[in-house]
């Protein structure tokens, strides 16, 4: 990151790099200084356990008002999405596209069936110490068995 980027005043989102790899995405109008406020560990909670932090994006804003809109828009991307707006620079990805992106993902994860409310097997195991007992109406108490279906 050139250094004159940083020494030009005016709110600017940033994301920096913790030391465990995650991202922190924030917004400033002095990053030099909030810079230095993160690797002393007086900047915010997040990154006070992550140091030391590296700037890996400044983006400028035109005010605080656009900051915080832009800084809420990358907040709201996931992890891989950060990466690929910090590769191609592009403009701030819309709110819409943020939740087309998040829809996509959720929608290619692999989704878990769960089995029918007849489906469920339940243990009887309330005398399975005592050992198992036959009775004339049904099957050993302290055994698997199916409750609902056939």
């Amino acid at each position: 990151m050139p250094t004159a980027a940083l020494h030009r005043r005016g709110w600017c989102l940033y994301l920096v790099k913790c030391a465990d790899g995650t991202l922190y995405t924030g917004i400033t109008n002095d990053l030099q200084r909030r810079l230095r406020q993160h690797n002393r560990g007086t900047a915010s909670r997040y990154t006070r356990s992550r140091l030391p932090v590296q700037l890996v994006y400044r983006e400028g804003c035109r005010d605080k008002s656009g900051a915080l809109k832009k800084e809420h828009r990358v907040k709201s991307l996931s992890r891989t999405a950060k990466f690929a707006y910090i590769a191609k620079t592009a403009r701030p990805p819309t709110l819409a596209a943020a939740r087309r992106e998040a829809a996509v993902v959720s929608a290619s994860s692999p989704r878990r069936k769960l089995p029918r409310r007849e489906e469920v097997v339940r243990c009887d195991r309330s005398r399975a110490e005592d050992g198992p007992r036959e009775t004339a109406s049904g099957p050993v108490e302290g055994e698997l068995r199916m409750e609902g279906g056939s």
